[in-house]
């Protein structure tokens, strides 16, 4: 599913016209979308008490078609008028249309009591006020239906964007209507997906309004949502005939005295991910303590230093597995330290395989960037805001507000994909492809959630995937199960440890 910016979507929609659309066809399209949505979700509608809200932009064209059909349907509309006379040819035509309908429509400069008065004996209120091209803050008049409609006990729907709230960026400025459901005309916009905006969105849905295939061919650098026809077809049938090779070798190099746990969750969640064989390349005194909690994996025990950690001097004895194996996971719990950075260096200038850097696999990088120019056959990184500050020097303020277009940046840059972790995680590509994968839940903000991921990632490049596949499939199997957990446990409870046995029920609902 496309996310195109404001600028993008209108050059779509220009773009259309050269495809036997107009402008006055797309604005009664989405309308008579949204108006449908709507008397689906308030089913029945008749005689149900419904305030529009109208700016005087094409939002407001949007909103009286709406306005129009839902008095069609039985509703009991009332149309207020924001700003004076629409601007638009086209949304003029909409209000003399509906004219014709038994609505009533109230300036909002008339009679503010009266106005204050329907929105809170409405039983639903349309926003159209203002569309995808809004910026700044809501003028007074504006911002007075906004903490009106904030007030009442009415479901609200936002067309496209909820007034107040940038499309782009997701940033409310002053006063913003928090909707029950956000319909999106067209496509999703970035704002749809931004970390604080979800309190104002409420459920976003997206509403077809006739637009051309072709006119999308424009757009060469869109970003895309992962959905599950994304990830399909990149999930490997498993032939009867099959042997463990089939399904490739996995090197986890994780764990060290205080966080075995990362190594169990990674190795774990590796291995139901179908990977053929996965190999924990560990510290020698923490083998046996391991072994009581991974009965499938095969244990590489390596030479430690006095901190319960790997030792450089394993080298000899961990290079040999890793040259054999079809992927690498290392960082997860390995402590961020002198002799983890130099067994860093070495995976990555050493690997012939993709290798996956988790957590302090990613900070042993941070002094030295460009070793992972020296990646031979692909990276993955899977930081989360606090990593990735460390790598680019931005502050996570800053990154939380900008974090597609620097990851994007980073990932072309460096030549690696970038897995940045949070709420909606970023799929950073090298060609400058970008991909979000909303399904995120708190239940995942726990410490290990992470390494799961990397896991899960690491077991789909060991059996085969592409780098940028195992990556967008990574993601989107690991929110998914996170959701069946939520369901089958709650948020507050689950432990990233539940997850791995949701991952069975995934892979049985994806078969």
């Amino acid at each position: 599913m496309r996310i195109l910016s404001s600028e993008q979507m209108r050059a779509v929609e220009c773009e259309a016209l050269k495809h036997s659309q107009t402008y006055l066809r797309l604005m009664e399209n989405a309308g008579t979308g949204a108006a449908k949505m709507i008397a689906r979700y308030e089913s029945p509608i008749e005689n149900r008490r419904c305030v529009v809200l109208c700016g005087k932009g094409n939002n407001g064209g949007d909103g009286f078609v709406v306005a129009r059909k839902l008095c069609r349907e039985g509703a009991i509309v009332t149309c207020v008028l924001a700003g004076g006379e629409p601007r638009s040819e086209e949304a003029r035509e909409m209000l003399r249309l509906l004219s014709l309908e038994p609505v009533s429509v109230l300036p909002l400069e008339e009679d503010r009591a009266q106005i204050n008065l329907l929105l809170m004996e409405a039983d639903l209120i349309v926003d159209a006020l203002f569309g995808t091209g809004f910026q700044g803050a809501l003028p007074d008049g504006y911002g007075f239906l906004a903490e009106m409609s904030n007030l009442s006990k009415a479901r609200v729907y936002a067309l496209d964007i909820p007034s107040g709230m940038n499309a782009d960026t997701g940033i409310t400025t002053g006063k913003c209507l928090k909707a029950n459901q956000t319909i999106a005309f067209g496509c999703l916009k970035p704002a749809h997906l931004s970390e604080g905006a979800a309190e104002y969105l409420g459920e976003v849905a997206v509403c077809d309004i006739g637009i051309p295939e072709e006119a999308f061919s424009i757009i060469d650098d869109a970003v895309y949502l992962i959905d599950h026809d994304m990830v399909l077809p990149h999930l490997r049938q498993r032939p009867d005939d099959s042997y463990k090779g089939s399904f490739g070798y996995l090197l986890v190099v994780a764990g060290s005295l205080g966080m075995t746990g990362a190594a169990v969750l990674a190795s774990r969640a590796a291995s139901q991910c179908g990977t053929g064989l996965v190999y924990l390349a560990t510290a020698r005194s923490l083998v046996l303590p391991l072994a009581a909690h991974l009965t499938e994996q095969v244990m590489v025990p390596l030479a430690e230093n006095e901190a319960g950690g790997i030792s450089p001097l394993s080298l000899p004895e961990l290079l040999p597995v890793l040259q054999k194996s079809t992927a690498c996971v290392a960082g997860c719990g390995l402590k961020n330290t002198e002799d983890t950075r130099s067994i860093i260096r070495s995976i990555i200038t050493n690997a012939e395989c993709p290798v996956v850097l988790d957590a302090d696999g990613i900070n042993s990088v941070v002094g030295d960037i460009n070793i992972i120019r020296c990646a031979k056959n692909g990276l993955i990184l899977t930081p989360h805001y606090g990593e990735f500050s460390r790598l680019t020097g931005k502050t996570v303020e800053y990154i939380a507000q900008n974090r597609v277009a620097l990851a994007k940046a980073f990932a072309q840059e460096y030549k690696v994909t970038l897995v940045l972790k949070g709420t909606t995680t970023v799929v950073a590509l090298p060609d400058g492809s970008v991909c979000l994968n909303k399904g995120s839940n708190s239940g995942l903000a726990k410490a290990g959630s992470g390494d799961l991921l990397a896991g899960i990632i690491g077991g789909l490049l060991a059996q085969g995937l592409g780098i940028n596949e195992a990556a967008i499939c990574g993601v989107y199997l690991h929110s998914q199960a996170a959701r069946l957990t939520a369901k089958r446990l709650c948020k507050t409870s689950m432990q990233p440890s539940d997850i791995l046995n949701d991952l069975y029920l995934l892979f049985k609902e994806l078969d």
